[in-house]
């Protein structure tokens, strides 16, 4: 991974252009607007990953928040039977990864590999604990947008669970 310290600007920017770009899509930054954007853009910082590199493996600890900025991504699980690779979803612009809502961080359920050179938005969890310190509105307004982006990824693994039966 190759992170880049880019100015506060250039970080709130890119959000904005995830909110503009997938504005009848539910982001993390759904129900945030511009001087709240411009609050949380300090806190993350710009990760570059060239096609193909893997950004965890199933199993590992994953202790931050990425939020695809550009690019392509894949998720795959590993299943205990066989040795193929069940892919179970082909990320885009705007989609979220990682985690931090356990404290140390958690197991990652599936591998995340860039399928293309890929831009990501990077929060660790000890920035996203301060910067939730400091603007707790703000954040639950975060928190609730991940519900929410969640909640429709959940509703659409049951029904593809659903077509099985």
């Amino acid at each position: 991974m190759s992170i880049k310290e880019e100015p506060l600007d250039q970080i709130g920017r890119r959000i904005w252009q995830i909110f503009e770009n997938e504005s009848d899509e539910i982001t993390i930054f759904h129900f945030l607007d511009r001087d709240e954007i411009d609050s949380v853009a300090g806190y993350f910082e710009l990760a570059n990953y060239p096609a193909g590199a893997v950004l965890f493996k199933e199993g590992e600890t994953v202790n931050y928040l990425g939020i695809l900025a550009n690019g392509k991504l894949e998720a795959n699980h590993h299943p205990t039977i066989g040795d193929k690779p069940i892919v179970i979803a082909h990320l885009e612009d705007g989609a979220h990864i990682g985690g931090i809502s356990h404290p140390g961080g958690r197991p990652a359920m599936a591998s995340i590999i860039a399928e293309e050179a890929s831009e990501l938005l990077v929060i660790s969890e000890d920035k996203f604990n301060a910067f939730a310190d400091s603007y707790p509105v703000i954040a639950v307004k975060i928190l609730k947008g991940i519900i929410e982006v969640l909640t429709i990824r959940l509703e659409s693994a049951i029904d593809r669970v659903i077509l099985f039966y």
